[in-house]
């Protein structure tokens, strides 16, 4: 499985320390998955709360 911050190529401990330092907006996660059902990817994008 590959994660992905803001479209790019990330690690959990780099989503980690984004989602919990952001505080003007939240990261939203979305599931792409594979042709089996699986997930193949989760993408963390940063929605701006202004």
């Amino acid at each position: 499985m590959d994660l992905y911050l803001d479209g790019e190529p990330s690690t959990p401990k780099a989503i980690a320390r984004a989602c919990f330092t952001e505080e003007d907006g939240v990261y939203m996660r979305d599931y792409t998955e594979d042709e089996m059902g699986r997930i193949a990817r989760v993408s963390f994008d940063f929605v701006s709360l202004k």
